[in-house]
This record gives structure tokens, C-alpha cells and sequence, in this order.
């Protein structure tokens, strides 16, 4: 990785680790709403015409996390709901 990539994981870290704490124990409508609002803001920020664009890259970066946090949450067994069996 090159270094300006560590760079900004290491911010990117930083960030996602203040606002964690905040959302902890909330209820997931709750949760739910503030990300909305934050990407709606995050969204709103770029020019009509590349928000879609933006829209979906945001949702495939998403998608792309999702295993490795649910790893770091869960474990090599992943979700009690995969029941131990990882596709």
C-alpha cells in the first residue's frame, strides 16, 4: 500500500472510531437514521449530475466492508445467523 493510502486509513480509522461510540447501544432506527443523514450529507456536497454515481460507489465500498467487519465483530464463524457456514 502506498504510503498516502495509509495515510488516509489511518484518518479513515480515526474518524469511524470517534463516531462508533455514539451510535453503540442505540436502536438500529435510530442508527439507521443518523448514516442516512450523514450520507445525504456526504451526497449533497457533490453536483447533481455525480450523485448517482457517488451514490453507488458509496453502497459498493459498503458492501466491500461488510465481511471484514463482521469478522472483526463476529469471528472466523461469522454471524450467528450463517449458523458457522461462510459462502
Amino acid at each position: 500500500m502506498k504510503p498516502e493510502n495509509h495515510e488516509k486509513a489511518d484518518v479513515v480509522c480515526e474518524i469511524a472510531n470517534a463516531i462508533k461510540p455514539h451510535l453503540s447501544g442505540a436502536p438500529p432506527e435510530v442508527i439507521s437514521v443518523v448514516l442516512s443523514d450523514l450520507v445525504a450529507t456526504f451526497i449533497a456536497g457533490w453536483p447533481p449530475a455525480a450523485r448517482d454515481d457517488i451514490f453507488s460507489a458509496l453502497v459498493d465500498q459498503a458492501r466491500a466492508l461488510v465481511h471484514l467487519n463482521e469478522l472483526l465483530i463476529f469471528g472466523p464463524a461469522g454471524h450467528s445467523a450463517n449458523k458457522g457456514v461462510r459462502p
